[in-house]
């Protein structure tokens, strides 16, 4: 590798570090989709209310959004068989998904999650390849001399 090589990947993958956490950070999701935790008896006061648009049953995880246009997210302490009839009876759409135990960990979860652990160790082994070659390991010792 050449000296300008060298210089050119120890400035890049800082500069690259510092690009991608902004990235990430920009790409936070809107605080207008962000779910508001609810208690569940609100979420059931709202469906008495017909204040309910939408709702997903995912577990005992329950999320949704109102008429008036704010998100929510609440949790079923219990099954209630009684929660279906319920959204039905109001005219509720709702849609009822399973739970799979992959749906956490995709592979392009933990690339991201990975991804700044291996921008350091990149940078750790790039600086410790050129600190070889400024200090290379016998120091200044002239050839010969024993110690």
């Amino acid at each position: 590798m050449s000296s300008r090589a060298r210089v050119v990947a120890l400035w890049a993958v800082p500069i690259g570090l510092v690009i991608a956490v902004g990235a990430a950070l920009r790409t936070a999701p809107p605080s207008t989709h962000i779910a508001r935790q609810i208690p569940f008896t609100e979420f059931v006061r709202h469906i008495h209310n017909n204040e309910v648009a939408a709702v997903v049953i995912t577990g005992n995880q329950i999320t949704g959004r109102l008429r008036h246009g704010w998100n929510f997210r609440t949790e079923d302490p219990y099954p209630i068989d009684d929660l279906y009839s319920m959204l039905e009876t109001a005219r509720i759409p709702f849609t009822v998904k399973l739970l799979s135990p992959r749906s956490e960990w995709t592979l392009v979860t933990l690339t991201i999650n990975a991804l700044p652990v291996l921008l350091v160790a990149a940078c750790v082994v790039l600086v410790t390849l050129e600190l070889r070659i400024w200090f290379p390991p016998g120091g200044n010792r002239p050839r010969g001399e024993v110690l």
